[in-house]
């Protein structure tokens, strides 16, 4: 009997370090704390990035060889970040280089070039390693001679290798659309992207192009201890007990400063497979506070409702297109409401229009049609639409310091002011047209 209770007790003894090995709690146990963070090879970063941000060579060796990285299989064609043609934001987005369709997509919807009069506001490159696959090489080399706007590196595309797409976007940005381009945008593939939603980020930003601007969905997490986990981290490769705070690599806005000294301070910092980390160790290093921006969307939403995306400047899960281009299509539209009262009263149509980027350009458009006949040209609505176009006009006035807009009505030339209840559902057309109460209109 003793002899069976202490094979019993070295089974169990056996059992518990298995559990505590494969779990990762030895690891958790003896990592270092981050208060003690520092990143080989130890050198002086800030000091070698600010040599290189006033034009002066570095006085050390590299500690990484980006050769990889600037040798390129395709490149864009010229005249994207030619002299005079340089987008107010480079949007550089990390694709699969099998991701056909969804790049013909992306181009389609929100990768394509936009201009508000003459200022170019994007400009689109994708950027994808090699395959494996000569085939797919040579569809990738075609997909490039039709569109000019691939940046393959010479390095295989393959999901560790995402920090050197990584560094091929930054790369590109800084050496290429330095002297033009304010904002760089990282995202990826399978993300939907309101352009106006982030133009309207950007011009309202208190942050100018030449600071430091490094924003997104923001992550205070530790490395993934457990052996069983597809990330898992070992000590030996990132030996402390927590990351640097860090901005999901699924959307990134960086500003040019912030693009440039991340390109600069990428050759002196050891690299990390993991994009986002490696990112987010730089912006430690060089002092830069990641910003969190809850229009940024990291988390997967099961279900698609348009009104929870009408703030959204990029939102992750949207790998299958038809999802995608409703997305686009849904942030793109005007948002139109159509109530009809007993008669003699009129059919109203309330619209928000954001037509343009700045926060003087939204505003609220109210058109009125005295004949019933009239409201089949409207868009009736169900009570999810009603209930997101509540919260637009709230988000709208919760974006501007004033309460009222004036607009004068395209058909019948009528002044009409609207004077908004922040803290409530009404609104009052003050020129003796209507008074709506949102919560008790009944739908046509």
């Amino acid at each position: 009997m003793p002899k069976i209770r202490t094979l019993k007790t070295y089974l169990l003894a056996i059992l518990v370090f298995c559990s505590f090995y494969f779990l990762g709690i030895f690891d958790h146990i003896f990592a270092t704390p981050f208060r003690k963070f520092q990143w080989p090879p130890y050198v002086n970063v800030n000091e070698q990035v600010d040599l290189r941000m006033r034009g002066l060579r570095s006085n050390i060796l590299y500690e990484n060889d980006w050769a990889s990285v600037y040798h390129h299989r395709l490149e864009p064609h010229s005249q994207l970040c030619a002299e005079g043609h340089y987008p107010l934001v480079l949007i550089a987005v990390k694709s699969a280089v099998a991701n056909f369709d969804r790049r013909a997509m992306i181009r389609q919807l929100w990768g394509k070039e936009r201009r508000r009069n003459t200022t170019l506001l994007i400009a689109t490159v994708f950027v994808v390693g090699r395959s494996v696959e000569d085939s797919v090489n040579l569809k990738a080399e075609q997909e490039n001679d039709r569109h000019g706007d691939l940046l393959m590196g010479d390095y295989l595309d393959a999901y560790g290798n995402n920090t050197l797409k990584l560094i091929s976007a930054l790369q590109f940005a800084v050496e290429q659309c330095d002297a033009g381009v304010s904002y760089v945008l990282l995202v990826d593939d399978d993300y939907h992207v309101s352009i106006r939603n982030l133009v309207f980020m950007l011009l309202g930003s208190s942050t100018t192009a030449n600071e430091d601007l490094y924003a997104g969905y923001r992550f205070d997490s530790s490395p993934f201890r457990s052996r069983w986990n597809k990330h898992y981290v070992p000590l030996s490769v990132y030996p402390f007990s927590s990351y640097p705070p860090y901005i999901s690599a699924g959307a990134v806005v960086l500003s040019r400063q912030t693009a440039k000294r991340m390109f600069y301070a990428s050759h002196y910092l050891r690299y990390y497979p993991f994009d986002d980390i490696f990112a987010g160790i730089m912006a430690h290093i060089l002092g830069i506070e990641p910003t969190h921006d809850g229009n940024f969307r990291f988390w997967q939403s099961w279900s698609y409702n348009p009104g929870d995306y009408l703030d959204v400047v990029a939102a992750h899960g949207f790998a299958d297109l038809d999802l995608m281009r409703r997305a686009f299509l849904d942030s793109e539209a005007d948002v139109s409401v159509s109530y009809s009262h007993p008669s003699p009263h009129p059919v109203f149509v309330a619209t928000l229009k954001i037509q343009g980027l700045a926060p003087v350009d939204r505003l609220i458009k109210l058109q009125h049609a005295r004949a019933l006949q009239h409201q089949s040209r409207y868009h009736r609505i169900d009570e999810p639409s009603l209930a997101a176009w509540i919260k637009l006009i709230r988000l709208v006035v919760q974006k501007r310091p004033v309460r009222k807009w004036t607009w004068r009505s395209n058909d019948c030339k009528t002044k009409i002011e609207i004077d908004y209840a922040i803290c409530s559902q009404d609104f009052t057309v003050v020129n003796d047209v209507c008074t709506i109460d949102a919560s008790t209109i009944k739908q046509p």
